[in-house]
This record gives structure tokens, sequence and C-alpha cells, in this order.
């Protein structure tokens, strides 16, 4: 049983992305022996398990959730698919409104045969209405980058392409380092995406890895988190910090959450922004 003496920040989620697979109950439970106190749901473990059912999960295990992932919002060449898209899409706020999740976060689904800037064209047309259903509901919808092995799922791939499209589309951003802290445009660009951000997913790169579904704990690899850390506590960002790890963690994956949870809580420490740091589980 991984050690809960330590209270882990409100704040922090656990993201059920590390498996896919994985029913919504394997999720709860890794909170249990975590003693992370929130959940970031993916939305096709709702749609497995049943929304009711999944409220009921979620609330007995006294669980917040942080937010809904939709992967992959749009077939962005082939505007005849989109109709039908925006039903899943819709359904994924839904969730965000029954579970209380302040946000839903997506990719923008991959391009086809599409040029970069038609693409993007393409996504501020096609997610017009989901983002006004959204804010309707009082859900902020977020748009992520992925690395370039996610071109089926996204057109995002720097922080600078991140900004440009969540200002054109009018959405907010969920600030993914692991996916683009490598690219140029990502210091300069810090800044805007902050001003933007809605949600921070939390993870690290180490050196050598060459799988992009390997994510590591943070501060175990090179990403410059405490830049990030300090760019957000300027900004005064008041959301939340979604761990996503990837992979086979050999010291298990509870272990591995724990010390990632740990780990953000002693940043927020280091770098006060508004919001409760008490680590007591949510009301």
């Amino acid at each position: 049983m991984t050690n809960l003496a330590r209270p882990i920040d409100p704040r922090v989620s656990l993201n059920g992305v590390y498996d896919l697979d994985a029913a919504l109950e394997a999720d709860v439970d890794l909170c249990r022996q975590t003693g992370i106190t929130k959940l970031g749901i993916i939305d096709s473990k709702i749609d497995r398990l049943g929304p009711r059912e999944s409220v009921r999960l979620v609330e007995g295990a006294s669980l917040g959730v942080t937010t809904i992932c939709h992967p992959s919002a749009f077939t962005l060449d082939d505007p005849g698919r989109w109709a039908d898209e925006l039903v899943s899409a819709k359904r994924s706020v839904d969730y965000a409104v029954a579970l209380g999740a302040p946000t839903v976060y997506a990719t923008t689904g991959p391009r086809g045969q599409l040029t970069w800037d038609r693409a993007a064209a393409a996504f501020v047309d096609a997610v017009a209405d989901w983002a006004s259903y959204a804010s309707d509901h009082s859900v902020q919808l977020l748009i992520e980058p992925t690395t370039h092995f996610g071109s089926d799922l996204s057109i995002l791939h720097t922080l600078g392409d991140v900004v440009s499209l969540a200002n054109a589309a009018g959405v907010g951003i969920c600030l993914d380092a692991f996916a683009c802290w490598y690219d140029s445009t990502f210091g300069t660009c810090l800044d805007a995406a902050v001003s933007r951000c809605g949600l921070v997913q939390v993870s690290d790169y180490t050196l050598g890895e060459r799988y992009a579904r390997v994510r590591a704990v943070p501060g175990d690899g090179i990403i410059d988190w405490h830049a990030i850390f300090a760019a957000l506590s300027a900004s005064s960002y008041a959301g939340n910090f979604d761990i996503e790890l990837l992979g086979d963690h050999a010291e298990g994956m509870a272990s591995a959450f724990r010390r990632a949870a740990i780990w953000i809580t002693e940043r927020l420490v280091e770098y006060p922004m508004p919001g409760d740091n008490s680590g007591k589980p949510p009301s």
C-alpha cells in the first residue's frame, strides 16, 4: 500500500489516459491507493460504464473531477462528418456538467490532405457550435497539443500554434508541456498560453526515450517545470494540475502517480497560486 501520510493538494488530478482500456472503477481505485482526490476522465470510459453509473461511482468515492477528455474532435477535411462528431463532442460537455468538471479538453482531429492553414480554418468553423454549447453550460472548452506522432489526432504540435488557434477559435488551452516543451516557440509563447490556460497537464521526458507513449514522473526528466510554474504563479493561474503518465513504470502506477502528486504539491508551495493548498479532499 502506498504511504498516504502526506496530503495531496486538491488541485491535483489523476488522468485515466494511463490505460485507455482500464475501467473507470480502476481509475477510482488508483485514486484511493494514491491519496489523489480528483480525476481527469476520458469520455469513452463514461460511455462504457454509463453516465448515471459513472456519477454514482465518482460521488460515492468522494472524488472531484477536473476535466473530461474528448480525443480527436473533428475530421477536418470531411465537413460531412462534423454534425455527427458534434453530437459526440457535446456529450462530453454533458458529462462535465453531470460530474461537476470545469473543463473539457480535446485534440483538434486530423487534417487529412489539408494544408495546415486550411485545417486550422476548418477547425475554427467546426468547433464554433461546440464552444458555444460549452460556454452555455459554464464549461471551459480547451485544446491541447500532441507530439508529431499524434498527427492522426491533431494539427497542433507547437505551443505557438496552440496559442494561435485558441485565439482564433475563442477557446482555452490545456497546457501539455510534454508535447511541445522542445519547440522553438515554447519559451516565447508560454506567457500567452498561460493567459488562456484552463488546465495544466504534468509529466516529464527523459533523455534517450524513443517512444511517444512513455511519460515520466515530473522531476525525473528534463522539462523545465520550474519555469512553467513560475509563469503560472506570475499570472495567478487558478486552475488544476492533471497528471498524465503513460508507459510502464517499474515502481508501479500507484507509486508513480503518488510521487508525481507529491512533486506537484511541493511546487505549489514553492510557487503560490490562487486556490486551496490544504490537501483536504474536495467538498
